[in-house]
C-alpha cells in the first residue's frame, strides 16, 4: 500500500465514527477539556480507586487518543492486569499496538477480545483493520464481513470491506460496498475517491472521474483526490486536464512526491521535456537516493538530446539500483543512439540476465547485433522476443529482416507475413514481405505487396523501385516505367 494510501485509510478509520459509540466504544476525547484536564481527572480517580481496572482502561483511552502510546499502553496493561475478562481493553491495547505498528501482538489482543465479546462489531472491524496491514486480505474480508452482519448500517464496514475486496482483486464487490457505504454516508469523500479506484481497475474512467469529482466537491482541500483526478486523466492521455489537476494537488501538499512524478511523465508524454526534467528534478530533491527518479530524468535528457547528463542519470540510476534491469535497459538505448555499440550489448546483456522474460531487452540487443551484421545472433535474440511476445508484430518484422539478411527468404516470408497479420496497416511489412516473394520469383505476389506498401507510404520511393522491378519480371513494361520514375521523383527513401 502507499504512503499515501496508508494516510487515506488511516485518517478514515479514526476521524470518521459509524455512529454515536457506545460507552466503551469512546476515544477518550471528552467534550470541552484539554489533554491535560482530562489526565488529571482520571489521575486523581485512580488514586481514589487504585483496583478500579475502569479508570486505568479511561485514561489509556485517553493517551491514546492524544498520541502518546507509551501512556497508553502502560495504563491499558493495568486495565487488563484488574480486569482480565473485560474484552474492550484487549481492543483498546490492541488499537494502540496498532498505532505503534505491533501488529502480530495487536492481533492476540484482537483475538482475546472476539472470544471475550463476540457478538461485538468493533472487535471484528479493529481485528479486519490488523488483518488488513498485514496484508491478510480473505481473513480481514471475513472479519469485516462478521461485523456488517451484526451491524449493517455501519459505513465503516462496508469502506474497509470494499477495500479488502479491491486488494483481492474483486473490484465488482469493492463498487458494491464503496456504494453502499456512499448511501449509508453520502457526505464522506473518501467513500467516492475509493469507489473512483474500483471503477478506474474496471476501465470505467467516466465513473471515475465523476466519483473523484465528488469528492473534490465535499472536501476541496485535500489534495489526494486531485492527485487520483490527474492520474485517471493521465491514463485516458488528457494531458491537459492531468496536469492542471496535479498542479491542484500540489498547491495543497507541495511536497508530495507522487503529484511532481506524475507530472513530470504527463510532461514527458506531452514532449514537454523541460517542465518534466524540472518536476523529476524536485523529485529527486524530495528523495534522492530513488533510482527511479534518475532514469525518468535521463530519458527527459536523452529526448532532448543532452546525452552528458542522460548518462549522467543513468550511471546513477544504476549506483543506487544494481539490480534494476531497467537502468541498464534504458542507458544501452543511449549507447545506441550515440553508435556506441559495445557498451549498448553489454547492459542489454546486463538487462536480460537480471529479467530474462522481458521480450524488450532482447529486441533492443538484436537490432544492434543486426546494425553490427552479426545477423545470425540477432536473429536468435529476435526469436527469443518472438516467444516471449508473440503478438508483437515488430518481433517477427525484425526476425525477418534478420533472415532475409541470411538469404533465408522463406523463413522470412513467414515472419513478415505474421507481421502483416498483427500490424495490417504498417507499409514496411508490405514492403519486406514483398521483397521476400520477389526473391523467391513469386513476382505476382511481390507486386501486389509493394502496391499495398505504396497506398499506405505514397511517399517512400524504394515502393516503386521495387514494384518497377516486379512489373519488369512480368513483362509490364510500361508500367515499369511509369513506377520507375516515380521512383526517381520521389526519391531513393528505403525502408528499415
Amino acid at each position: 500500500m502507499t504512503t499515501t494510501m496508508a494516510r487515506t485509510m488511516h485518517d478514515y478509520n479514526n476521524n470518521y465514527p459509524d455512529r454515536k459509540d457506545k460507552k466503551d466504544e469512546k476515544d477518550g476525547k471528552d467534550d470541552g477539556k484539554d489533554y491535560d484536564t482530562t489526565v488529571t481527572e482520571y489521575t486523581q480517580a485512580i488514586e481514589q480507586h487504585p483496583n478500579d481496572g475502569n479508570n486505568y482502561s479511561w485514561r489509556g483511552r485517553v493517551h491514546l487518543a492524544h498520541h502518546n502510546y507509551a501512556a497508553a499502553l502502560e495504563d491499558l496493561n493495568r486495565a487488563i492486569e484488574l480486569q482480565p475478562d473485560q474484552g474492550y481493553n484487549y481492543r483498546w491495547r490492541g488499537r494502540v499496538r496498532y498505532e505503534l505498528q505491533d501488529y502480530d501482538t495487536a492481533l492476540e489482543d484482537l483475538d482475546r477480545a472476539v472470544e471475550l465479546q463476540p457478538e461485538t462489531c468493533q472487535n471484528y472491524h479493529w481485528r479486519g483493520i490488523i488483518f488488513y496491514a498485514l496484508e491478510d486480505y480473505e481473513s480481514a474480508f471475513t472479519d469485516f464481513s462478521q461485523a456488517i452482519a451484526l451491524v449493517p448500517d455501519g459505513p465503516k464496514n462496508h469502506f474497509w470491506r470494499g477495500m479488502t475486496s479491491y486488494h483481492l482483486g474483486d473490484s465488482t464487490t469493492a463498487v458494491a460496498d464503496f456504494s453502499q457505504a456512499i448511501d449509508l454516508q453520502p457526505d464522506h469523500s473518501r467513500n467516492y475517491s475509493m469507489r473512483a479506484m474500483a471503477h478506474a481497475d474496471q476501465e470505467n474512467f467516466a465513473a471515475a472521474i465523476e466519483d473523484y469529482t465528488r469528492a473534490i466537491a465535499l472536501q476541496p482541500g485535500d489534495s489526494y483526490h486531485y492527485y487520483a483526478r490527474g492520474q485517471t486523466y493521465y491514463t485516458l492521455q488528457q494531458y491537459e486536464a492531468a496536469v492542471a489537476d496535479l498542479t491542484q494537488a500540489l498547491k495543497r501538499q507541495p511536497g508530495h512526491l507522487d503529484s511532481y512524478i506524475v507530472r513530470g511523465k504527463v510532461y514527458g508524454d506531452m514532449k514537454h521535456c523541460a517542465e518534466a526534467i524540472a518536476d523529476f528534478t524536485r523529485a529527486i530533491g524530495l528523495q534522492p537516493d530513488r533510482g527511479d527518479l534518475y532514469r525518468l530524468r535521463g530519458l527527459m535528457h536523452l529526448e532532448i538530446k543532452r546525452y552528458t547528463a542522460a548518462m549522467d542519470d543513468f550511471n546513477r540510476a544504476i549506483e543506487l539500483q544494481p539490480d534494476e534491469s531497467k537502468n541498464y535497459w534504458r542507458r544501452g538505448q543511449l549507447h545506441v543512439r550515440v553508435k556506441h555499440y559495445p557498451p549498448a550489448i553489454t547492459d542489454f546483456t546486463r538487462a536480460v540476465e537480471l529479467q530474462p522474460d522481458d521480450d524488450d531487452y532482447y529486441y533492443a540487443r538484436g537490432q544492434v547485433y543486426f546494425r553490427l551484421k552479426d545477423y545470425a545472433t540477432a536473429e536468435a535474440d529476435f526469436t527469443r522476443a518472438v516467444e516471449l511476445q508473440p503478438d508483437d508484430g515488430d518481433n517477427y518484422y525484425w526476425r525477418g529482416r534478420a533472415r532475409f539478411a541470411q538469404s533465408e527468404y522463406a523463413a522470412a516470408l513467414e515472419d513478415f507475413a505474421r507481421a502483416v497479420e498483427l500490424q495490417p496497416d504498417d507499409g514496411i511489412n508490405y514492403h519486406w514481405r514483398g521483397q521476400a516473394y520477389y526473391h523467391q520469383r513469386d513476382y505476382a505476389a511481390a507486386l501486389d505487396d509493394f502496391t499495398r506498401a505504396i497506398e499506405l507510404l505514397p511517399d517512400k520511393g524504394g515502393n516503386y523501385h521495387w514494384r518497377s522491378r516486379s512489373h519488369l519480371a512480368l513483362r509490364n513494361y510500361r508500367a515499369a516505367m511509369t513506377d520507375y520514375l516515380q521512383f526517381l521523383i520521389k526519391g531513393s527513401r528505403r525502408h528499415g
